[in-house]
């Protein structure tokens, strides 16, 4: 990934744009998941996360490629079934601008895909953009992860402890997360 990029702040009028656009409530805590939607990339699983957590103060962003229609449709679905829909939003496909302004705008990025990826550069992505991030702790997530604590890990699909360890990580100091980030950065 081009670090540099990544590691740039965004300006007030590109957040203010990307925020209307989207109609992102920052008055919640906002988690990003940068995927695009397919069954195994796990945004199925991580709704049945969601709905165990007290999601009043809660905004999940869905950003990647819709192409996969009957996917994306169950996905809906199930947000709409759980009663999710003011806490879930799917933003679809977004340019590199986009989702660089969606990493910096968002509390906490997630990748919990269902089988381990060669590398996953979404985690890079949202580390370098100083945007902590958790996922399963396996393939090329393990690298990327090896310098931060534990809290930032799970064990592949063990949905168990998500909620509680989601909790910790949207209500870490700014002080917290700069100290774990740049553990990463150098």
């Amino acid at each position: 990934i081009d670090t540099k990029f990544f590691n740039q702040p965004i300006d007030s009028k590109r957040r203010n744009q990307i925020l209307t656009t989207h109609q992102i409530d920052t008055a919640k805590k906002i988690i990003l998941f940068p995927a695009r939607m397919t069954s195994w990339k796990g945004q199925l699983e991580f709704i049945d996360v969601i709905k165990k957590m007290d999601t009043q103060n809660i905004l999940v962003l869905f950003a990647g490629d819709t192409k996969n229609s009957s996917y994306t449709n169950l996905v809906k679905d199930k947000i709409y079934q759980n009663n999710l829909t003011s806490n879930c939003k799917i933003l679809g496909s977004v340019n590199q601008n986009e989702i660089r302004s969606l990493y910096q705008i968002a509390d906490l990025s997630v990748s919990f895909p269902l089988r381990a990826e060669g590398f996953g550069r979404t985690i890079s992505e949202s580390l370098y953009s100083n945007t902590p991030v958790i996922a399963f702790d396996y393939g090329g997530a393990k690298n990327q992860l090896e310098n931060l604590s534990d809290l930032f890990k799970v064990k592949p699909h063990d949905y168990k402890d998500l909620p509680s360890k989601i909790e910790v990580l949207l209500n870490l100091s700014d002080d917290q997360k700069k100290g774990e980030l740049q553990k990463v950065q150098q």
